[in-house]
Order: structure tokens, then sequence, then C-alpha cells
């Protein structure tokens, strides 16, 4: 596991309760958005990883521009 992993937006595939810097907890439900979970230990994130509740959000695709000539 990359440490940098952490950091990077994640999708959620299951409702969890989310513990962010900012005092209090809220629940995330999937498909509502993407969080990082740099404030986790490497043992809780890999858990989440493993049970399939996060899972690091896709890239963004670039698509090749069709150059005009004319």
């Amino acid at each position: 596991m990359d440490p940098k992993d952490k950091t990077k937006p994640h999708d959620i595939t299951k409702r969890i309760k989310y513990q962010s810097k900012l005092p209090g907890a809220r629940y995330i439900d999937p498909g509502t958005e993407q969080v990082t979970f740099e404030h986790l230990s490497d043992t809780d994130y890999l858990l989440l990883r493993r049970k399939r509740i996060i899972k690091p959000a896709a890239a963004a695709v670039s698509k090749p521009t069709a150059k005009k000539e004319g």
C-alpha cells in the first residue's frame, strides 16, 4: 500500500460513519461524495479496503482531442 493512497478521493460502497479532522461525525451514503482517509491508521484503512467498503475513485480518463484541419 502506498501511503499516498489515503490522501486521494475514495468512492464509498456502503454507508459509513465518517470522522474527519473537524469535531463530530456524520454518515456518508454510497455515491453521494468522495472523501479521503488520511486521518485513519494504516490498519483501519486496509480493513475498509479489504471489506470493500471504500475503493479508490476512478481516475478521470482524458479523451484524445481531434484536430480539425482545413
